[in-house]
């Protein structure tokens, strides 16, 4: 759902604009948007992913990353931090060119 903006099964459950603002970054912190939307802003945190990427992160560092440029919801669960962008960085490599 957060791969199409809120749309589900050809409804939209969360307007655009919802989205929108969950995205935007926050004067806090520029890659946080809303509470647990982290955002790759100046593609700072993923330098191997997209700038527009956003991902959530729960509790033992389970991940839900979300790329628009390529279509891609990806679910990676306890591992470090630190350790996504390679784990990013590897999924990417296998798309083609």
């Amino acid at each position: 759902m957060t791969l199409h903006r809120g749309r589900w099964n050809g409804k939209q459950l969360l307007s655009e604009q919802w989205v929108k603002q969950a995205t935007t970054s926050t004067s806090a912190q520029p890659t946080y948007g809303y509470m647990n939307w982290f955002l790759n802003t100046d593609r700072k945190p993923l330098p191997n992913a997209p700038a527009n990427v956003y991902y959530h992160v729960g509790n033992g560092t389970n991940i839900v990353y979300v790329d628009p440029d390529h279509e891609l919801v990806m679910v990676v669960r306890w591992i470090e931090n630190s350790s996504l962008d390679g784990i990013v960085k590897r999924v990417l490599e296998a798309f083609p060119r």
